[in-house]
């Protein structure tokens, strides 16, 4: 079902945690920043809406998944699984490395490694069909 409102975030809204009986809880996010809350209170307003980010996982056939967390917020989840060698080099490297000193204001610090801007390509392709 298409959502009037997508958020597209690298990291999910919440930790999860998949209990000893086999449940899946979600847990809150620590984040360093205060990003993540501050754009899970989006959804407060958009209860439609899908949070778009990655999960990693091995398995180079595995599909994405859509989820739907009911608490401590609704929230429609769309996982892209991307393995640990896709997101060492589309946010490690090409995000951190080379666009974020610029989007940042810090030139100086701006490296470039064109080995991996085939990956951010297809990364950023999954993203956007999602």
């Amino acid at each position: 079902m298409p959502s009037s409102f997508v958020l597209v975030y690298h990291r999910s809204p919440f930790d999860e945690v998949i209990e000893a009986d086999g449940t899946r809880q979600w847990r809150d996010q620590k984040s360093p920043n205060g990003i993540i809350p501050t754009l899970r209170n989006l959804f407060r307003s958009h209860p439609s809406g899908t949070w778009i980010a990655w999960r990693e996982n091995e398995d180079p056939g595995a599909e994405d998944e859509t989820l739907t967390i009911e608490e401590p917020i609704a929230i429609r989840l769309r996982r892209i699984p991307l393995r640990q060698e896709q997101i060492g080099s589309f946010y490690h490297v090409t995000s951190k490395e080379s666009i974020w000193p610029i989007l940042h204001s810090f030139p100086s610090f701006f490296e470039v490694n064109n080995a991996d801007w085939q990956t951010f390509r297809e990364v950023n392709q999954r993203f956007a069909e999602a």
